[in-house]
């Protein structure tokens, strides 16, 4: 035994209790927990990428974290009475422990000096990954996999993954042909086409992802994984043809997503993998007639697929030979498709603006950033004053759309060093095991993980990480760990015994774990439920139910009485409701009620005093409230003049204000503040009809001429209103 196991601290203690402390006689309790491990992991990948319902506020990324803090707490239980069966610590050194290590004090550093810590713990509402806690998650995930797998466990592993991208393909790609599995669950099989989606999903699908992006992220990922296993000489014959069509779909998913940071990753990722193909046979003189010949059949599928299908690039096979006009159209609007997500503006230029704030987000927060998932807060107070000339100008971003500016936006130099030196230390070890394997099935393994790497990484250059990659990015570090020629093995052996002896107070600790796993999957599951009250309610509000939804929004308080959002929709609600009873002549009931809604606004804004959106809902309940007692208009002006200062380029709030000025009778401050609004976002067509009509009623003709001239000319150019304004004043 060498010197670091005899140091390794045991969780209990290394002598044994005299003969006469009771035991108990497990049968084959040891291997049940490891099997347990590496069958909760296979269920996990399997399972995952289909975790989605429609009765949650956010159908997909919600629901996926969800299920990750739920399975985490299952293997963590598992491998921690693993671990008291053996009387010992089950955790291996690993070639990522420095960087990981690095990377998680660099989160939580960001996490503690965030400018709202709440949200940097659990995540932005309702996505939660990218919070301190799920990063908890998937670094409890990725020590249980390399301390309890091992290299013999790894292709029935990754049979499972690609199993289940399988399916997804399966299931995404009717959507272009005008049939949703998911519009035939929603409806519980009436309809078995597209309706129930808002998005075009004929144009872009996305399956269940929620996102076109997303899918093909995940899919650019596992493809390189898909035609190592194809090509590898221990691959049946049966599994060949299951991973070519593996490839075949996933390849048409991909086209079908019309992704273009999906299929730019994709290229570079297969070309670094063809890279390392010719390196092996260079340095091996090996002919690999095999892996040559299947990859070529792979680029070939590809080049096909393209052609037939076209790209975010290049025309179709039937666009390239009708040639139409209506077709060129479509074309075009292909090449800028994903306008975050879709609008005017390109893209590109849209990013170009986003990625402006995040730096400035880092200049104003240098070292440890603004916080974790804390985008959507500190974007507002950087946000660079032309963004109100883009289609999107009036979006929440809670994501610069580029997962390293988003670092560097919301963890600092600090964070996004440790970033980089996970992902350089990851591709760090792939080269290293690239140069110096031996065994020809590792190699190729190691060069498709290191080529899906690639190929996510640019995709979330030009995006940014999801639930699905997260696992698979740090799977694929475990992997790599298993497989990689200078990593240590496991000092702390699993010994196999057919029965295995536990003391009671083993026995009663692990008794205690699982039920400290049942309690916290009991938490995990108020959360889903508090969303699902949340949800709920909300749709009843939208209904105009609003006592029902009223009711459902104070059950999700109930359940999660931290969270801001659910205060945010009860006062609004609870704003709706003293106005119609006003208006119903229950002016006491009425007044009780506004209070309430006041009280639980700033209950809001207790909880979390960085988010515009509560202060502009504040805002808007005090402008409901307003109809019945004028009073409350001072209110949603100081408001909104918070908001301001929290959005200082923001020219929607700068426009209200302008009309609540009005409205209380400060006739220069409200033109100035129009004319404010106006230098912001010179296309505002609102802001200048307002202007025109103030310098109408100030008998300045010649001004409000001026304004509805350049309505015309440059904004709304066919509005039958402005010119018959104008037609008046000539």
């Amino acid at each position: 035994m060498s010197r670091r196991s005899r140091n390794r601290k045991n969780i209990l203690a290394n002598t044994h209790l005299p003969q006469k402390q009771e035991m108990a006689e497990v049968p084959a309790l040891l291997p049940f927990f490891q099997k347990l491990i590496i069958f909760l992991f296979h269920l996990l990948v399997i399972i995952l990428p289909f975790c989605f319902t429609w009765i949650n506020d956010e159908l997909f990324e919600f629901n996926k974290m969800i299920v990750i803090y739920g399975f985490t707490s299952l293997i963590v239980a598992a491998w921690i009475s693993l671990m008291m069966t053996q009387g010992k610590v089950i955790l291996k050194k690993t070639i990522l422990d420095l960087p990981l290590m690095l990377f998680f004090i660099s989160q939580l550093l960001s996490t503690i000096f965030s400018i709202h810590p709440y949200t940097s713990f659990f995540g932005y509402y309702t996505r939660f990954h990218g919070g301190l806690l799920s990063i908890i998650c998937y670094i409890l995930l990725y020590y249980a996999f390399v301390s309890n797998f091992e290299v013999r466990h790894l292709k029935k592993f990754i049979l499972s993954i690609l199993i289940a991208a399988t399916l997804a393909c399966v299931y995404a790609i009717p959507e272009h042909f005008g049939h949703s599995p998911s519009c035939l669950l929603i409806t519980g099989g009436k309809n078995f086409d597209v309706a129930c989606w808002v998005q075009d999903v004929k144009f872009r699908i996305f399956g269940t992802f929620g996102q076109p992006n997303w899918l093909a992220a995940y899919l650019i990922t596992l493809i390189p994984l898909g035609i190592s296993s194809l090509t590898s000489k221990t691959t049946k014959k049966i599994t060949q043809i299951f991973y070519f069509v593996f490839l075949s779909l996933a390849l048409m998913a991909l086209l079908f997503t019309k992704s273009r940071s999906g299929v730019l990753g994709l290229v570079f990722g297969l070309l670094y993998y063809f890279i390392a193909v010719a390196y092996w046979m260079i340095q091996k003189k090996a002919k690999l007639g095999k892996t040559v010949f299947m990859s070529s059949l792979t680029i070939f599928l590809f080049l096909v697929l393209s052609l037939v299908i076209g790209t975010p690039f290049s025309p179709s096979l039937n666009q390239l030979v009708t040639k139409s006009q209506k077709i060129n159209q479509v074309v075009s609007a292909d090449q800028v498709v994903n306008r975050l997500e879709i609008g005017g503006t390109e893209s590109g230029d849209i990013r170009k603006i986003v990625w402006k704030g995040s730096f400035n987000i880092w200049k104003r927060h240098p070292i440890f950033g603004s916080g974790l998932e804390t985008f959507a807060y500190s974007y507002y107070q950087d946000r660079p004053v032309e963004h109100n000339t883009v289609s999107e100008w009036d979006f929440l971003y809670n994501k610069a759309h580029n997962e390293f500016l988003n670092f560097l936006a919301t963890t600092g130099i600090i964070g996004i060093g440790a970033y980089l030196f996970l992902l350089i230390s990851f591709g760090f070890y792939t080269l290293t095991n690239l140069i110096k394997q031996q065994d020809e099935d590792n190699y190729l393994l190691t060069a498709s993980l290191a080529a899906g790497f690639i190929s996510l990484s640019i995709s979330n250059f030009f995006g940014f990480s999801t639930v699905m990659v997260s696992v698979l990015m740090f799977l694929f570090f475990a992997i790599l760990d298993l497989i990689h020629i200078s990593s240590p093995k496991n000092e702390n052996k699993i010994v196999r015994t057919k029965k295995i002896k536990l003391e009671t107070n083993q026995l009663i600790g692990i008794s205690l774990i699982w039920l400290t796993a049942v309690y916290l999957i009991l938490m995990v599951y108020n959360t889903w439920s508090a969303d699902y009250s949340y949800n709920k309610g909300s749709q009843l509000v939208q209904a105009d139910q609003l006592v029902d939804g009223a009711k459902q929004l104070e059950v999700a308080i109930k359940k999660s009485p931290s969270e801001a959002l659910y205060y945010d929709a009860l006062s609004t609600t609870y704003s709706q409701l003293a106005v119609a009873l006003y208006s119903s002549g229950q002016s006491t009931i009425s007044a009780q009620v506004a209070d309430q809604a006041i009280q639980i606004s700033n209950k809001t804004l207790e909880l979390n005093p960085v988010h515009l959106n509560f202060y502009r809902n504040q805002a808007r309940m005090y402008i409901q409230l307003a109809e019945i007692n004028p009073k409350y208009l001072y209110k949603a002006m100081a408001t909104l003049d918070l908001a301001q200062k929290l959005a200082p380029t923001d020219a929607k709030i700068m426009y209200n204000r302008a009309l609540i000025a009005l409205e209380l009778g400060d006739k220069n401050l409200s033109k100035q503040l129009l004319l404010t609004t106006i230098e912001m976002k010179p296309n505002y067509d609102g802001a200048r009809n307002k202007l025109a009509d103030f310098y109408l009623q100030t008998g300045e003709k010649e001004l409000a001429k001026q304004q509805y001239e350049y309505i015309l000319k440059f904004i709304t150019p066919d509005s039958q209103t402005i010119k018959e304004k104008l037609e008046k004043i000539k």
